[in-house]
């Protein structure tokens, strides 16, 4: 996998202003009430077709804004997925604030609730780093076969993962170090702002292209192995 790739390929389209340009329109109609919730589900439509192309190795990767209501039919299954799959960091998150609210008010409390704190957060983190690999192994099944099932075929999907443990960490150091990146550019007024605006799902989506490809190769490999 290529982290710098994934910042340039999308400047090597002819036609990386209006692309870019009409995602970073859709980040910012994401903000709006109702009408950003069709926003993001079409910004994360846009990125299972920039994950297929990556995946598929096209040399212009960097998919046109068309067929918005497909783009936003897919991206609602991931979304969909996405909650999901981040169902038990959400309750937990609940619960933890609940606690807080109710008990952690007195001194034993206070106590209970550092003690909590200290055995759940690295579960917590076991979790998520599993649970996103997992998720995005389903988005890259989903954006070849575009069957909203893959998602939960939950022992296919950790088999996958673990079977290419190394990729799924060398993805998944890519994937924080890329959002460390965006997240110094938010220190940069407007122009930082645009930047991430236009580039924070193009890179996720050739980060994951990339990810897919190369599973794609080890699977490949092991098949024509056992021939």
């Amino acid at each position: 996998m290529e982290l710098g790739r994934a910042f340039t390929y999308a400047f090597e389209d002819k036609e990386w202003i209006s692309k870019l340009g009409m995602t970073v329109l859709m980040m910012f109609a994401a903000m709006i009430p109702i009408v950003g919730l069709l926003a993001v589900c079409a910004l994360l439509g846009y990125m299972t077709d920039i994950v297929h192309n990556v995946r598929n190795g096209h040399p212009r990767p960097l998919p046109k804004w068309v067929k918005y209501s497909e783009k936003t039919k897919h991206g609602g299954y991931v979304l969909l997925a996405t909650i999901i799959y981040n169902l038990p960091l959400i309750l937990m998150s609940v619960f933890l604030y609940s606690f807080s609210s109710v008990i952690g008010r007195s001194q034993f409390g206070g106590f209970a609730y550092v003690a909590i704190i200290g055995c759940v957060l690295p579960l917590l983190f076991i979790y998520t780093i599993i649970a996103w690999s997992m998720l995005t192994i389903g988005i890259i099944r989903y954006s070849e076969r575009r069957d909203s099932g893959v998602f939960y075929r939950f022992g296919k999907l950790f088999t996958t993962m673990q079977t290419n443990s190394r990729l799924t960490l060398q993805w998944t150091f890519y994937s924080i170090m890329a959002n460390i990146f965006f997240s110094f550019l938010l220190l940069i007024p407007f122009i930082g702002w645009l930047a991430i605006f236009a580039l924070a799902y193009p890179v996720q989506g050739s980060l994951m292209g990339q990810y897919g490809r190369m599973i794609g190769a080890s699977e490949t490999a092991k098949r024509d192995g056992r021939r």
